[in-house]
């Protein structure tokens, strides 16, 4: 889905992505979503309110907002990588 359409939001994502199983809570297509980014980008995702616990675990997930097409949170997920590291 994400090659076919790079504009797709995480919202039209989680419901077009899941409409074959109905049954699958919300949290449950969050979480499968943002594995599958984590594979295929090698970046860790979350979606705007994620658990402290993360931080306390040194993990500084990259937020993918709801609305935000799929192209746009790749393209600024790389250019924060690269602006932090030249800092």
């Amino acid at each position: 889905m994400l090659k076919s359409d790079p504009n797709i939001t995480r919202t039209q994502l989680r419901e077009y992505g899941f409409a074959n199983c109905p049954a699958v809570p919300v949290a449950e297509r969050q979480t499968a979503i943002y594995l599958a980014i984590r594979v295929m980008l090698m970046i860790y995702c979350s979606a705007e309110a994620h658990s402290a616990n993360i931080l306390e675990h040194g993990l500084n997930p990259i937020i993918w907002l709801a609305d935000a097409p799929f192209s746009t949170f790749v393209e600024e997920a790389f250019s924060n990588s690269r602006s932090s590291k030249s800092q």
